[in-house]
């Protein structure tokens, strides 16, 4: 596999959960109504929405589809997607972020971001925000161009200044925001207030949450290709950061991002990576994601109470490629989780935290190789990760704006 690294100088999150409908669950207005709360349909419908369209309705987050996709502005390139570039914000609303050829006219600034028929590629790609001043994003649209297996983003506070310092964009530093599994995804726009409000009852109710876009800061995206077509495919992407008001800002997302080393599966053999951190202060977790590669059959989230020691399994997935992410929303119902149909879920609701309770995780291995398992970057190797990544809200707004944990206890059942 290539891996490739481009710094072009100049998505958050992904509030998507399984509940309330999902592309693989499709949902009648009526199911969505019962399961999202009375008067949804109604308020999608008044808004324009086709409340059947479960693939992309924000009802699975937020109760109702509050979501309003961007005009197209197509290019002219040749290649396929080039129907799918959004029109960039206008500037009191927010910015776009691009990536690809800066001139479709000259081919060999198109070779250099071609994807050969057939090959799998890593790229790495660092975009510099615009915004001179603190701003908050209250929604996230991205499209790339087909051939794209999946994209995760993290923000950072620079650009790598060497090779070996981005050898792999993710997650070497930063704070993580999202990953992508489709060519397009969006977050809801949380700028607009629900129809009927609900009382906050802790946690994540997405009216007025956003997340914090500081200045000078790096939108950092690791881009995996797969082309299984018979032509080459263009690397080309569009991000659009929509602005929320400061003043309408009720809870800012902060980053979850735990990262669990010493990986070691012998040959032929099935082995379980597990690791804890604890919570250094209160707080609340609104969305959680397990992080592995393919060899991995099971990524397990416990919630562990230092008080009691009592353990609460709140998150469970089984593709380590499309990785499910959940949301822990007063308004969310997740599915229960089963193994024998390979279905993820997890708890519903909002996921207190005191300091010092803890968040546990597991990876499941396969390892029908001869050498061992190990720590590793993206299918290098066959080598693994196992890390979860997702999304908090402080109890102190002034406290913490990241839980990180760099290796994690290793505790026993």
């Amino acid at each position: 596999m290539a891996i490739l690294h481009r710094s072009l100088g100049l998505l958050v999150l992904a509030l998507f959960g399984a509940g309330c409908g999902s592309s693989d669950d499709p949902a009648s207005p009526a199911d969505l109504a019962g399961r999202c709360g009375q008067g949804w349909v109604e308020a999608c419908e008044a808004a324009g929405c086709d409340p059947s369209n479960a693939s992309w309705s924000d009802c699975r987050i937020n109760g109702w589809s509050g979501y309003r996709a961007p005009e197209s502005c197509p290019v002219e390139s040749g290649y396929p997607g080039d129907g799918d570039a959004p029109c960039a914000p206008k500037p009191d609303e927010g910015f776009q972020l691009r990536f690809g050829p800066a001139d479709y006219t000259d081919q060999a600034e198109i070779d250099k971001h071609l994807i050969p028929a057939g090959a799998q590629e890593i790229e790495c790609v660092y975009l510099a925000l615009p915004n001179t001043e603190e701003r908050f994003l209250g929604q996230l649209v991205g499209r790339i161009r087909p051939g794209v297996h999946h994209t995760q983003l993290r923000f950072m506070e620079r650009e790598p200044t060497s090779s070996s310092e981005s050898e792999f964009c993710l997650p070497i530093g930063g704070e993580y925001l999202h990953m992508g599994q489709t060519p397009d995804f969006q977050v809801p726009d949380l700028r607009v207030p629900n129809p009927s409000p609900g009382t906050k009852s802790g946690g994540l109710d997405f009216q007025g949450s956003a997340i914090k876009l500081e200045p000078g800061r790096v939108l950092a995206l690791e881009l995996h290709y797969i082309n299984s077509q018979a032509d080459p495919v263009l690397r080309e992407g569009w991000v659009n950061f929509y602005y929320q008001k400061p003043d309408e800002v009720a809870a800012v997302l902060n980053a979850i991002q735990l990262i669990g080393v010493g990986i070691r599966v012998p040959p032929k053999s099935t082995g379980v990576v597990r690791r804890a951190c604890a919570a250094p202060n209160p707080l609340t977790i609104t969305h959680l994601q397990g992080h592995s590669h393919e060899g991995a059959t099971r990524f397990t989230a416990w919630v562990r109470r230092a008080a009691t020691g009592e353990l609460t399994r709140v998150y469970e997935s089984y593709d380590p490629v499309e990785p499910a992410l959940l949301t822990y929303s007063p308004r969310m119902q997740n599915t229960e989780p089963d193994r024998a149909r390979g279905r993820a879920g997890g708890t519903s609701g909002p996921i207190h935290l005191d300091a010092g309770d803890s968040l546990v995780w597991e990876c499941e291995i396969d390892n029908p190789g001869d050498t061992p398992i190990v720590d590793g970057g993206p299918n290098a190797n066959g080598d693994q990760m196992c890390y979860t990544f997702g999304n908090f809200i402080a109890d102190d707004p002034a406290g913490e704006s990241l839980w990180g944990c760099g290796s994690g206890e290793t505790p026993a059942f």
